[in-house]
């Protein structure tokens, strides 16, 4: 057992702590095991409310964003938050890193304006790095006001 959480630990990916959980859901590592994976999905609901990072071409061909608004995403995942921090997920334990919404900006020639949008980045979730963005800060700066509202209640920093 000591040897798959020592396994668990240094791939430190959700597939190996629900793997430990699967194999080992009784044993003295597994409530550390269920707050990584509580504290992951919390990030992960945060990073699904942002705006996009993907472009598709539309029926003119033109780049255009794709993917939920933050406004509506965040009314349907605001829910599935709160759940989260109700059930103990820690707000400051995870960061975000390298995340950039689309890119888009005009250019305007003469009487013709073309508009241009660059994919972004969608970013990954990190423990604790120096240049990642807390959950709370990344809210604030994408104007998620409700989830950071509810992050702030329950202790983010």
């Amino acid at each position: 057992m000591e040897e798959d959480w020592a396994k668990a630990q240094s791939l430190n990916a959700e597939k190996a702590y629900q793997q430990f959980l699967d194999k080992h859901p009784q044993s003295e590592f597994s409530s550390k095991a269920k707050h990584y994976l509580k504290d992951t999905a919390l990030a992960n609901v945060v990073l699904k409310m942002a705006p996009p990072t993907k472009i598709i071409l539309d029926s003119n061909y033109r780049n255009v964003p794709t993917g939920w608004s933050p406004e509506n995403s965040q009314k349907l995942l605001i829910p599935e938050l709160e759940k989260l921090l109700k059930e103990g997920a820690d707000p400051n334990s995870r960061r975000i890193d390298g995340y950039r919404s689309v890119y888009r900006f005009s250019q305007k020639s003469g009487k013709i304006e073309s508009t241009f949008a660059f994919a972004g980045s969608p970013g990954t979730i990190v423990e604790h790095n120096g240049g990642s963005k807390s959950l709370l800060s990344f809210c604030r700066e994408f104007e998620l006001f409700r989830a950071a509202e509810l992050l702030e209640q329950y202790g983010a920093k």
